[in-house]
């Protein structure tokens, strides 16, 4: 399971052997920052975890999560470690989190709100590890969909990604 908590939505992917699953939910860092994020998306997205299988690992894409790892000078965190490195970043100013983490101004005060967004999804799946990696599944997705788009072997619809084969 790959997550993307972007400033104004989440999305899952979900590959198994011949898709990728796609799932958006309008919460992200800095919607919820701004508490423009709904109470009932927090209820469809908590539903929606619910309704599959539990994952003792994520594979967290996207700025905000790496940026977490790189202050924790790892690439991957405990569930447990997250929600004691949540409750110290909100603990500090945009001003101190830039200047004792390295932040940008504009990952300094979303950051929180999008961790919190992690730590629900974590917990709902019943999470153990969390990790990242450098390419984000976009950049991945792009250049697989191209060659398989361009030699007609891929099926694109809204939410779903097919490909006639096992996908490496």
């Amino acid at each position: 399971l790959f997550v993307d908590i972007g400033g104004g939505s989440t999305e899952f992917f979900i590959r198994n052997d011949t898709e990728i699953n796609i799932k958006s939910f309008q919460l992200g860092g800095v919607r919820n920052m701004l508490n423009k994020d709904k109470k009932k998306e927090w209820e469809r997205m908590r539903e929606w975890l619910q309704s599959i299988a539990p994952r003792k690992k994520i594979i967290g894409i996207g700025g905000n999560i790496r940026s977490l790892l790189q202050i924790l000078g790892s690439k991957d965190v405990k569930a447990e470690t997250l929600n004691k490195n949540i409750v110290a970043l909100s603990n500090l100013s945009v001003a101190e989190k830039v200047a004792t983490h390295g932040f940008s101004p504009d990952r300094a005060d979303v950051i929180d709100h999008a961790l919190e967004i992690l730590r629900v999804i974590s917990q709902e799946l019943n999470v153990e590890l969390i990790t990242s990696t450098k390419w984000g599944i976009t950049d991945s997705i792009a250049v697989r969909l191209f060659h398989e788009i361009y030699a007609n072997k891929a099926n694109l619809t809204k939410d779903k990604i097919s490909f006639p084969g096992k996908i490496a």
